[in-house]
């Protein structure tokens, strides 16, 4: 099929809903009293030909990945061949911070 469809009408596309399923979890992580934003994906292990890369933007104009913007917080296989995934921010919660924004680029790892 069209990989730009969205057979399901919810709004994101069969591409993105392969590589990272249909349910994003916002939430927080708190690490030795510090509370950290946090992104989850439960996502089909067997679509490794595509990369998902979390980012973090305070602008929604630039976006940053890697680890001094993004820290792998767990991965949990649920033996059924799909796993969940939980990104938090480097940036903990402040309220002198500017706000901080995650998203995931998707992108497909097949020819261009």
């Amino acid at each position: 099929g069209d990989p730009n469809a969205d057979s399901n009408h919810n709004g994101l596309t069969d591409f993105v809903e392969y590589a990272i399923g249909d349910a994003l979890t916002i939430g927080s992580l708190t690490l030795d009293g510090v509370a950290f934003p946090t992104l989850s994906i439960t996502r089909h292990v067997a679509a490794d030909d595509v990369r998902v890369t979390p980012e973090t933007s305070t602008d929604l104009i630039t976006w940053t990945g890697g680890v001094e913007a993004v820290v792998l917080a767990n991965t949990f296989h649920h033996g059924n061949g799909t796993s969940t995934t939980t990104w938090r921010s480097s940036r903990p919660f402040a309220p002198d911070q500017p706000r901080e924004f995650l998203r995931f680029r998707v992108e497909s790892l097949l020819n261009p």
